[in-house]
């Protein structure tokens, strides 16, 4: 991993941020996003971008720990004092944090049904 990579990957999910950003707006044109709403999801997009950026390469021990730095270097209020920032990413709906898990739909799969 080189930094030209590190930084090449903060980029793209900079970019990535500001077309959620501009996609939510567009879908949302009769109520845009307001200035503290933006500030609040580019905040901690960036926030999340750099995790990621950064640690998406480290062993899930290390992630934790650069979760630690992050959220320790900078004014980062998480919605519970359990949770990482590797737990969370920034939610476009409302600014907020969500917890990454409940965003992934979850399946009943009968026993019987497993070979």
């Amino acid at each position: 991993l080189t930094t030209c990579g590190v930084l090449s990957t903060l980029y793209k999910m900079m970019k990535r941020g500001i077309a959620v950003a501009v996609d939510h707006n567009e879908a949302n044109s009769d109520d845009p996003m307001s200035d503290t709403h933006l500030s609040k999801f580019a905040t901690k997009w960036l926030l999340y971008s750099t995790l990621w950026a950064f640690g998406g390469s480290m062993n899930v021990s290390k992630r934790y720990n650069l979760s630690d730095i992050i959220t320790s270097n900078f004014d980062c209020e998480l919605p519970h004092k359990d949770l990482k920032l590797l737990d969370l990413a920034a939610n476009v709906t409302d600014g907020n944090w969500i917890e990454w898990n409940t965003m992934i739909p979850r399946i009943e799969i009968d026993a019987n049904q497993v070979s």
